[in-house]
């Protein structure tokens, strides 16, 4: 039961110690009574491994289970009812999952790809290195795009000190100023010379 902590006897963990290596997982657990999970917490607590003739075992067991099955396939063939689901060579992925799954998957791909593109600005703002091979602007798209403008504009764009100057030949629109003023401030180019 959850919540309940299972206390062993020193001969049950005796046991246990000695039969770990030997038997399936799922014995232990109806011998003990407990649940899987706490079979594997106490076998790294007491530094326990399968042994060999065990993994053997279990090796032959799914080889033989996978002949089997070829066998009964190889056969019978896939069951009349499961033949129309069957893939067909040179189907696409939209024609074996069906439009809504597709749609669904697609959507969670983008939406992981947000995710990881997020993540990595963060590690980048915050000086880290990447972790992915994605290759991500160091500025915000907002900026990179103030600054497309306002060159087109005739602004001369100082980025070390974020100022943009305007000169007497500037087309000043000062509308398009209100949302690059959150990157640079501006000032005119005569001011900047005299400094």
């Amino acid at each position: 039961m959850q919540g309940v902590k299972i206390v062993l006897t020193d001969e049950q963990v005796s046991w246990f110690i000695e039969n770990f290596p030997k038997l399936p997982n799922a014995e232990i657990c109806e011998r003990i009574g407990c649940k899987e999970s706490f079979v594997h917490r106490l076998a790294r607590q007491h530094r326990l491994k399968k042994g060999e003739s065990f993994i053997k075992w279990r090796e032959d067991k799914a080889r033989e289970g996978s002949r089997a099955y070829y066998r009964v396939h190889k056969q019978k063939g896939r069951p009349e009812c499961l033949r129309p689901y069957q893939f067909k060579k040179g189907d696409s992925p939209k024609e074996m999952q069906g439009e809504e799954k597709f749609r669904e998957t697609i959507r969670k791909s983008v939406e992981a790809r947000k995710e990881t593109v997020r993540l990595e600005r963060a590690r980048i703002a915050f000086g880290l290195e990447q972790r992915t091979k994605m290759k991500l602007k160091r500025q915000p798209r907002a900026k990179i795009w103030a600054r497309y403008y306002l060159k087109k504009k005739g602004y001369i764009i100082d980025d070390v000190n974020l100022v943009a100057f305007y000169t007497e030949d500037t087309d000043r629109a000062f509308k398009m100023e209100a949302s690059p003023r959150r990157f640079y401030s501006f000032r005119p180019f005569a001011k900047a010379e005299n400094q």
